[in-house]
């Protein structure tokens, strides 16, 4: 009887162990403050990977939309859809985390910066 409960005590601690472990997702910048702030210091995020927390539900690939202080600009995130990934890409919600890889950045006008990625990872 002992070792039943013990193997039952062990069973259900990897299922809750299990269960709340979520993958951990590396990046370049933790946050898009941070890829900004690296831009408008000079540094070329093309290719870099940026964790970006999804300001809204996802509205033909853009999943990010803020006001950055740092960077005193408006700056957007979009993730360039196709058709083998536009549900998911459409799927995605606020609050949800995506690993972005950059592929360019536009900052033509003064008080924005757009932000494009084809390649892109969801941590949920």
């Amino acid at each position: 009887m002992k070792k039943l409960m013990i193997i039952l005590l062990a069973a259900m601690l990897l299922v809750v162990g299990g269960c709340s472990s979520a993958p951990k997702v590396s990046a370049d910048y933790d946050t898009v403050s941070d890829a900004a702030a690296a831009y408008k210091g000079g540094t070329d995020l093309t290719g870099k990977t940026i964790k970006v927390r999804a300001s809204m539900d996802s509205a033909a690939g853009i999943i990010y939309m803020m006001p950055d202080m740092n960077a005193k600009a408006n700056v957007w995130v979009t993730i360039i859809t196709d058709d083998a990934n536009r549900n998911e890409v459409l799927g995605i919600k606020e609050n949800d985390i995506v690993v972005v890889t950059v592929d360019s950045v536009d900052n033509h006008l003064t008080n924005s910066m757009y932000i494009f990625a084809k390649k892109y990872q969801l941590a949920k």
